[in-house]
């Protein structure tokens, strides 16, 4: 063979192993999880608010119906990481610890449960049925986080509480004095940093907002139910 199209030949050939090798390697990075390069192997672990059930708070029901609407949240706070604060504006989510569910839906359930068994009202609703409600309550997570302060660790949750009775004649049809609004703020202290410490100390805050909740509810609805309703 002529060793001018010898060489030729031998150089196609480098020129097409070098693309279908830079190809492959395309290949393989688009199908690498970059997350797993990022992050070394470690399982990932779920968590969610475990707080004992309140006792009975009022013999009979104070008032009607309440129904419960699902709480918001506001951004940061809605992920599943756990979120920490390491400084003031600063805020760092976890990979690996994370709740098992949106934490304003972990909440919303402690608080239908609590509210349930309080007993100021004979049911309380999580969605639309047969059973009109009497009342309606909403409110917003606008905190749920870890916090380094003073070198030691604590927990930090705040609720928004909107109570209002159930608008059968429309949104104008609510007396502005049956409305009930409230934030609540609560902080308790931390262990330390470590995932299931945080998850302990959150859900006895979580624990201490409802009991708080509850009071300030049966008080405000026992005054409504004695009030003469609005012309």
């Amino acid at each position: 063979m002529d060793p001018k199209r010898l060489a030729g030949f031998f150089k196609r050939a480098r020129t097409l192993g070098a693309v279908l090798t830079l190809c492959w390697s395309f290949f393989l990075w688009g199908c690498l999880d970059l997350d797993s390069l990022r992050h070394p192997s470690k399982p990932i672990e779920y968590y969610s608010i475990d707080s004992p059930c309140p006792a009975r708070l009022v013999e009979e029901p104070l008032s009607g119906v309440l129904r419960i609407k699902p709480l918001a949240v506001i951004d940061p706070f809605a992920t599943d990481r756990i979120l920490y604060e390491d400084s003031r504006h600063s805020l760092r989510p976890s990979y690996y610890d994370r709740w098992i569910a949106n934490p304003a839906s972990l909440v919303t359930a402690v608080l239908a449960r609590d509210l349930s068994e309080s007993g100021i009202f004979p049911a309380v609703l999580r969605t639309r049925g047969i059973l009109e409600p009497d009342w309606e309550m909403t409110g917003t997570l606008e905190s749920i986080k870890a916090a380094k302060r003073d070198g030691r660790w604590e927990t930090e949750v705040t609720l928004h509480v909107l109570l209002y009775p159930w608008p059968a004649g429309g949104a104008e049809a609510v007396d502005p004095g049956r409305i009930f609004q409230k934030r609540y703020t609560v902080r308790t202290p931390c262990k330390d940093d470590r995932a299931l410490s945080v998850v302990e100390s959150i859900s006895a805050g979580v624990q201490r907002l409802s009991e708080e909740m509850l009071r300030d509810i049966a008080k405000h609805v026992k005054t409504a139910a004695s009030d003469p309703e609005p012309p």
